[in-house]
């Protein structure tokens, strides 16, 4: 995963942050990483709710695996990094367009799935049983990051 640098002279995108000039309109709300989440979570995840966890004030969050239905992915922030433990609070969006590092080659208008490493992704159909995610808004070789547009919630109730 790519990170930002405090020396660095120019602008790099990192993975997990927002595509705001992808004529995305985010919806962001917060969350916190559920105490039944047994590994660090990283932005560009996705992620679910965690129906067992009934009090708070902050939606519950666990990593969903690719053959769940994603509510949502987890936005980079400087203050989080990358290492998103239990109990902290962090920014995830249920819909637009965000950054997201390339597992298998994809082209420009492929619709997409979650490789096996979080925050990566992958043609759809390349993993048996992967939910589909979103669409590639560009073409990406493996390792480089591409603006991904999500759309989770409305793939949930569309069926797809």
């Amino acid at each position: 995963m790519s990170t930002i640098n405090l020396n660095q002279f120019s602008m790099s995108m990192v993975q997990g942050a927002l595509a705001l000039g992808a004529g995305s309109f985010p919806r962001v709300i917060e969350a916190a990483v559920s105490a039944n989440q047994a590994t660090a979570l990283v932005p560009g995840q996705a992620v679910k709710f965690d129906s067992a966890v009934t009090t708070g004030g902050l939606p519950s969050l666990l990593a969903a695996a690719q053959s769940d239905q994603a509510d949502g992915y987890i936005v980079y922030n400087v203050k989080n990094g990358g290492n998103l433990t239990s109990g902290l609070v962090v920014p995830i969006m249920l819909s637009g367009s965000m950054w997201l590092t390339v597992g298998t080659a994809v082209n420009q208008g492929s619709a997409v799935e979650d490789a096996s490493t979080a925050g990566s992704i992958e043609p759809v159909g390349t993993t048996g049983g992967a939910k589909r995610r979103g669409v590639s808004l560009q073409n990406g070789a493996v390792g480089g990051l591409v603006i991904v547009n999500i759309e989770p919630i409305i793939m949930a109730t569309a069926g797809l």
